[in-house]
């Protein structure tokens, strides 16, 4: 009878329970009745903190009767059979290769024209990482029978280099007519990613990759002077990002920032993103490497949702304020090397760190990477012809719009007014930028700079303003819904605060950069500095009429007014000095107000190549483009 209450007493059996863990999990996985994502995204929960650490207590011993004891979600211990894990492991490997075997067959079999639309396989793509990233989690857990593991790791090999080697054949990538990813474009990328991802927070894998590709591969992955196997894989992935005319295009528009046209869902993990940056070969990089690492810093960092925060999540925030932080001493070391007159030098290689990184590459990538290169350069100089057509009112127009729609970044709980009372700063702001009298002195270092280095400017100024947006965004959540606080007070505002503070060392030469020091000089607040700063790389960017560059200083204004509500400025005040110093722009400051107010009811038609008259005739004329262009 006493064994009978004892057993009652037992729970059911769970997924949790040390005999059947994995193989519930393997047989959820295998079943028809549930959905597989689910399933995936709990395994990987669980295999993410025991993928970073050695099972030592299985060497020496009886592996297929030994147990491994874990914590679950930090609550109850557990006991994880290695007979379990190795029947989970080939469960996974074998519905990786099914699920991959389906996807190269109907992406790469077929010509382009034919090719299934990218909603119509996201579900498959995102099953297929979801599959790779588990596989390559549980590897850290099959080290102690090495048979299995050399095994599983010539699989993973394998299916690396169908992702580098897979192309479309003689087609190009096809994109719809609004945008979207050709399906073969995201497939490879999201694959690569995975296992950058992997390689850059788990040195097991890596290792254990280079052996099996050293040890058995007929035509290698890996340069022997590559271990890690970074180089040769980021390399891959710019590739494959960049090899074609319409992901040349594509590489312009990832430089700023774009409402609703994001750029996919990166696979790369802010940390292993910022370790990938932060990586002493990245620095001898070709500048277009350096900056395609950039962004995709930039991409993991996110920019175009609004993250669900409970409380001050300290260790997110203190990731963001570590990216801003490294994001302004690229961007110092960028700027200073203008400023002190080396004409084009923006970036920091050298030809001997060049062949130090070059020499960690395969020739046949090498030679891939100087092609696309070319490319990019190539598409680089019809680019700039076509921006040098535009007049300087479209590109103000544009200009407005752009502000305006950057404000969505803005959390809820910033009024109308506050919004209607940016955007009419931003806009004067915007006016006087578009009308500076820019040195020749000052154009001439940005004319001579190569398509590089504008490249890499462009990238560092995104991942400045990115980053700096998510951490903005995590204090005023915790200002918002912490009763009482003032975030002011806490560290983790006056780190950033200190970080902010180094725009006061750039030089303000351009009247626009004047007009604000006058008009906020009794301000104490340190957006200021920001503020000023993007201001005056407004009016460069419009004398150089490079569209990427207007962008990315427009959005480093709006992140400044952003910092400015957080700081508890007066937008009212600010406006009523900085709009209402002239008649013209007090005309369009109201203009604009209305125009918000009236929520997308402005005339659409409101840019016109043939009005590019004098400035002041402008600002007359042209007060309908001012909030109403959508």
């Amino acid at each position: 009878m006493t064994a009978k209450r004892k057993s009652k007493k037992r729970p059911a059996s769970k997924v949790s329970d040390p005999v059947n863990l994995f193989r519930s999990l393997a047989s959820a996985i295998t079943s028809s009745q549930v959905s597989q994502k689910p399933i995936l995204k709990r395994l990987l929960c669980l295999l993410g903190p025991l993928s970073l650490t050695q099972p030592t207590n299985w060497e020496n011993c009886d592996i297929a009767s030994h147990h491994w004891n874990i914590k679950f979600r930090g609550e109850k211990v557990d006991l994880i059979n290695f007979d379990d894990v190795c029947f989970l492991s080939d469960v996974l490997f074998t519905e990786l290769d099914r699920s991959l075997e389906s996807l190269f067959a109907t992406l790469f079999k077929q010509k382009a024209e034919t090719c299934p639309t990218f909603e119509s396989t996201e579900d498959s793509i995102e099953l297929a990482s979801l599959f790779l990233k588990c596989c390559m989690k549980i590897m850290s857990l099959l080290v102690a029978k090495q048979e299995l593991v050399l095994e599983k790791a010539k699989t993973l090999l394998s299916i690396l280099g169908r992702l580098i080697r897979a192309r479309n054949g003689d087609c190009s990538f096809v994109f719809t007519h609004d945008g979207s990813l050709d399906p073969r474009h995201t497939f490879l990328c999201t694959g690569i990613e995975v296992f950058m991802d992997e390689i850059l927070v788990n040195k097991s894998i890596s290792d254990l990759l280079f052996v099996v590709d050293s040890a058995f591969s007929s035509c290698r992955l890996f340069s022997k002077h590559d271990r890690a196997g970074v180089v040769q894989i980021v390399s891959a992935h710019f590739i494959i990002a960049t090899s074609d005319e319409k992901t040349n295009q594509m590489c312009v528009e990832r430089l700023y920032w774009k409402k609703g046209n994001a750029f996919r869902t990166p696979q790369i993990s802010l940390s292993a993103a910022v370790s990938l940056l932060l990586n002493p070969v990245m620095f001898s990089a070709p500048k277009m490497i350096h900056a395609y690492v950039v962004l995709l810093v930039s991409d993991a960092i996110g920019i175009c949702s609004h993250p669900c925060f409970k409380g001050l999540d300290l260790q997110l925030i203190d990731h963001y304020i570590d990216a801003f932080e490294k994001s302004v001493v690229l961007y110092k070391r960028h700027m200073s090397k203008s400023e002190n007159g080396l004409s084009g030098k923006f970036g920091f290689l050298t030809s001997k760190s060049r062949v130090a990184f070059e020499h960690r590459l395969l020739p046949s990538t090498l030679a891939k990477v100087n092609d696309v290169t070319q490319q990019l350069k190539d598409s680089w100089d019809s680019y700039q012809s076509d921006n040098a057509k535009r007049e300087n009112n479209e590109l103000v127009a544009y200009s407005v719009a752009y502000a305006k729609e950057s404000l969505c970044v803005f959390d809820s709980s910033c009024s109308e007014s506050m919004l209607s009372q940016t955007l009419s700063i931003l806009g004067c702001v915007i006016l006087r930028a578009s009308s500076d009298d820019v040195m020749d002195s000052v154009l001439e270092k940005y004319n001579t700079s190569s398509m590089e280095d504008l490249y890499l400017l462009a990238s560092t100024l995104k991942f400045m303003t990115c980053s700096m947006l998510q951490a903005i965004r995590v204090l005023r959540n915790w200002n918002w819904h912490e009763a009482g606080g003032d975030v002011r007070a806490c560290k983790e505002y006056k780190a950033m605060m200190d970080v902010v503070q180094r725009f006061e060392q750039f030089n303000i030469h351009m009247p626009c950069q004047s007009f604000l020091r006058d008009r906020m000089e009794s301000y104490p607040h340190r957006s200021k500095w920001m503020l000023m700063h993007f201001s005056g790389l407004l009016s460069v960017s419009f004398a150089l009429k490079l569209d990427f560059l207007v962008k990315d200083s427009i959005f480093g204004m709006v992140i400044s007014m952003y910092l400015f509500i957080l700081e508890g400025g007066d937008l009212e005040a600010l406006g009523d000095s900085v709009g209402h110093s002239e008649n013209t722009s007090s005309s369009i400051l109201s203009s604009g107000s209305k125009n918000l107010a009236a929520s997308g009811k402005a005339d659409k038609t409101a840019v016109d190549r043939k009005q590019s008259g004098a400035v002041a005739l402008k600002f007359h004329k042209n007060r309908t483009l001012y909030l109403g262009y959508v």
